[in-house]
């Protein structure tokens, strides 16, 4: 019964969850989004991988993840589409499918986190993305999430590390920097 249970449930998740694929496809309505997304799946398509849909989130700056149906989504915050180039754009893209094709779940334990990232941010560069872009991406997501990625958090190394990996080591000598000046003012905040 409990069995039987289960997988009613499950298949009604997927129902669900597939009826939320189709909804937010077409949440992208204003020209200019349709065009930049379009310019994005083409170059996906490119790459040949198959199946990947790019949806609308407004509580995740972005986030790739796979389901059991075989479709893979790309969720991304509507106002990061908006602001970032195209090229900011595609590194992120480039990164969210590195997470996809490697199986990376969202609830992997803390301690893989940061090496996933890492591997995920190896894609940028293999799928020909700009790696400067993609650290630009990367501080432009404070205004997103406010989230200061100048220090490594829980979930996501700091973007010093992430330039230092992908081979940008002046940019990551200055984000270094960047970071302890603003972990000084932080602490001084917190004191007063």
């Amino acid at each position: 019964m409990v069995f039987e249970l289960t997988l009613v449930i499950l298949m009604w998740a997927g129902i669900v969850f597939n009826l939320l694929i189709l909804l937010n496809i077409r949440l992208y309505s204003d020209k200019d989004t349709k065009e930049k997304l379009n310019r994005i799946k083409m170059k996906i398509n490119l790459l040949g991988i198959k199946n990947i849909y790019l949806m609308e989130t407004y509580n995740r700056y972005s986030m790739g993840a796979s389901s059991s149906t075989r479709t893979r989504q790309i969720f991304l915050d509507p106002k990061l589409i908006k602001t970032s180039t195209d090229e900011q754009l595609w590194s992120i893209i480039c990164h969210e499918l590195g997470h996809i094709i490697e199986g990376h779940s969202v609830t992997d334990i803390q301690s893989e986190n940061h090496m996933h990232e890492f591997v995920a941010d190896g894609y940028v560069k293999k799928f020909g993305a700009n790696p400067k872009a993609f650290i630009a991406s990367l501080l432009k997501m404070r205004d997103v999430t406010h989230i200061y990625y100048h220090v490594d958090t829980n979930t996501h190394p700091s973007c010093a590390s992430r330039a230092a990996r992908l081979g940008l080591v002046d940019l990551a000598i200055k984000l270094e920097l960047i970071g302890k000046r603003k972990e000084k003012q932080d602490s001084l905040l917190r004191k007063k």
